[in-house]
């Protein structure tokens, strides 16, 4: 019986906090919106960053510049992260933003955000592989064509 109260509470929280969130959302301006979502940005950017750099295989094609390859390697490490940063979109821009209007605005940056992030691991691979190659630095190429 506990049980039950616990998880109909649970969905009526959850219920009122999607009501809340929804009209917030309306009412939010651009640039607060934008402010609300860069944590989230940063987090998945971050998760994907750590993913690279424990594979070996993503960090050779992100130093290579084929940084699509580098993430599909990270596997499904970055969902939970990633689908947060996605459902928040959602609940800040609407509904009607597909996957394609995240991944479009979202990629554009993802590229540049990793290859800085990712400097230093480049810069211990390369020693590693060659004590000479030290000063070669990964492309920066669009994930999506």
């Amino acid at each position: 019986m506990v049980r039950l109260f616990f998880m109909v509470g649970g969905l009526l929280c959850a219920l009122i906090s999607g009501v809340l969130v929804g009209t917030a959302s309306r009412d939010m301006a651009e640039s607060q919106k934008e402010k609300a979502y860069r944590p989230f940005v940063a987090a998945a950017t971050d998760c994907l960053a750590r993913a690279i750099h424990e594979t070996h295989a993503a960090l050779q094609y992100a130093r290579a510049g084929v940084w699509s390859e580098a993430v599909r390697l990270t596997g499904h490490h970055c969902d939970p992260v990633v689908g947060r940063m996605i459902f928040t979109h959602h609940e800040l821009s609407g509904a009607l933003t597909g996957p394609e209007v995240v991944r479009g605005a979202y990629g554009a940056e993802l590229t540049a955000e990793l290859a800085a992030r990712l400097q230093s691991a480049f810069a211990r691979f390369a020693a590693e592989a060659d004590p000479h190659a030290r000063n070669q630095v990964a492309q920066v190429t669009p994930p999506f064509p």
